[in-house]
């Protein structure tokens, strides 16, 4: 079985170089953002520095 560590590691490597955060020039629907996505990131907070004000948000 391979180890979490090992996964993150591959998935890191197999990353591009260069990451930008996303950035529209118009709004567009959100079937043309998921279409023009270079990747797309499910990310779950599992700890926080500080937490929300307002965890539901």
């Amino acid at each position: 079985m391979i180890s979490r560590f090992r996964y993150i590691a591959l998935f890191a490597t197999l990353l591009p170089s260069t990451i930008y955060a996303c950035s529209v020039s118009r709004l567009e629907t959100p079937e043309e953002l998921v279409s023009g996505a270079d990747m797309i990131v499910r990310a779950v907070a599992i700890d926080y520095q500080s937490p929300p004000a307002n965890p539901n948000v």
